[in-house]
């Protein structure tokens, strides 16, 4: 009960506390030896470690708790385990159609299993597959069996999350359209994006209103309405330092950066980067120290402080090298991983 308590406050923005009684949680279990036990805090801290972007420590998370449940032959958990790892693979690799094929496995063994928190976590999964990929509708068309699955699952999925996702779905497909077919879509997303924010509000859930006012900001930036993107991405980002979500922030001060880069204030980008950067080295390992060094070179050098910018593309190209390594190590993991399963 403590795990699935420890997660939902992963989900509400709680990610501290979260980790904090998924530990506590971890150590008894270990002590006493209690397999259950230590699949359950494995499992839910595979899920947290996602909600804060640290992927690659999620991955090899959701490995270990893969493992346990393999030895304690609980289809259902192993299942769970497996879609937590795909989850989790998909923002460190560009293996979708070998990740889309472990998932396949997990659906089909997940219906037969028929308990709905589960099938929610391999829908939801599928849809984040889809959008990576780029296939919209689809995707959307598998909130809608996730939202359909709401009312019967644990809860561990908040509805206002879900409301976001598909706002986010929206901004992005958007994104890659054109003419009037991105203003039909961009108003889907305005509508999504009220109902959204009544259920976060509801909900009193803060993350769900930081994601929320993210998308909100990209949906702007496309718009052209720069003013009214910051103003939104200024929202999310206090509401993330709120809460101590730095992946989020380092997402939200990227966006923000390019927006300031937009409206030609490049003293004011430089500031956000400087932001997501800061933020981004909090939160190793993740491509965004990257992207943020690449773009600290890039405003430097609009500036005309051509030293920094050579100094800072030097850092960007050194932080690309090791995440890329970084990300080699986890689809080594993987592959080793499907080979057990394979054996099995």
């Amino acid at each position: 009960m403590q795990c699935r308590e420890a997660v939902l406050l992963g989900g509400s923005g709680e990610i501290a506390r979260a980790m904090d009684l998924l530990r506590g949680a971890w150590r008894r279990a270990k002590n006493g030896d209690n397999a259950a036990g230590r699949f359950s805090a494995l499992d839910g801290m595979a899920l947290v470690l996602s909600m804060q972007g640290a992927y690659i420590e999620s991955q090899a998370t959701a490995i270990d708790a893969y493992r346990i449940a393999i030895a304690l032959q609980d289809k259902a958990r192993a299942v769970h385990a497996l879609t937590t790892v795909v989850y989790a693979s998909a923002f460190i690799m560009d293996g979708n159609a070998f990740l889309a094929g472990i998932l396949d496995r997990c659906l089909a063994e997940a219906v037969t299993i028929g308990e709905p928190t589960l099938l929610m976590h391999v829908h939801n999964t599928r849809a984040l597959l889809l959008v990576r990929q780029r296939r919209f509708d689809a995707a959307l068309e598998e909130i809608a069996i996730v939202r359909s699955l709401l009312p019967r699952t644990d809860g561990t999925l908040p509805e206002s999350i879900v409301a976001v996702y598909e706002v986010a779905m929206r901004v992005r497909k958007a994104r890659v359209s054109v003419g009037g077919e991105r203003s039909r879509i961009q108003a889907e997303a305005e509508a999504a994006a009220d109902i959204a924010r009544q259920t976060a509000t509801r909900a009193g859930n803060r993350e769900a209103l930081a994601r929320l006012d993210y998308s909100l900001g990209c949906l702007r930036r496309q718009q052209g309405r720069h003013n009214e993107a910051l103003a939104a991405l200024h929202n999310a980002l206090a509401l993330s330092h709120s809460m101590k979500l730095l992946y989020g922030a380092t997402i939200i001060q990227l966006e923000q950066a390019e927006a300031y880069r937009d409206l030609g204030q490049f003293d004011d980008a430089l500031s956000s980067y400087e932001g997501a950067h800061l933020s981004a080295e909090l939160c190793r390992p993740c491509k965004e120290l990257h992207l943020a060094s690449k773009g600290l070179a890039d405003v430097h050098e609009l500036r005309g402080d051509r030293a920094v910018a050579v100094r800072m593309r030097d850092v960007a190209e050194r932080e690309a090298r090791q995440h890329e390594r970084e990300c080699e190590s986890a689809q080594l993991a993987l592959n080793e991983l499907w080979r057990e399963i394979e054996k099995a």
